[in-house]
């Protein structure tokens, strides 16, 4: 295999590893600063970042900070929320992270 596979792989690797992390944080009862609250805290693409922060989406709300890790990490998750609590976008969101993985 050529030097892109390893390097996706170990890519793939730590991400996966951020992730994980981040499940045990939040099923620990982690609030406050250890618990994700912006886009930038969660181990996606620059681009995907970049996207999110040109539409002003910078700060997840409970649903998204709730729903995206264990989504992340291959989950199946069901929530449910408000109108207007950033479902939509959470929903847009990992159909992108995860159709790209």
């Amino acid at each position: 295999m050529g030097r892109g596979g390893w390097a996706r792989r170990a890519r793939k690797q730590s991400t996966n590893q951020e992730i994980e992390n981040l499940i045990r944080r939040i099923a620990k009862g982690g609030t406050g600063e250890e618990e994700p609250r912006e886009f930038k805290d969660l181990p996606i693409s620059a681009k995907t970042l970049e996207g999110l922060t040109e539409n002003r989406f910078e700060t997840m709300t409970a649903i998204q900070r709730a729903a995206i890790p264990y989504a992340l990490s291959g989950r199946d998750i069901l929530g449910s929320a408000k109108t207007g609590s950033g479902k939509t976008v959470l929903n847009s969101l990992l159909r992108l992270l995860l159709t790209n993985s």
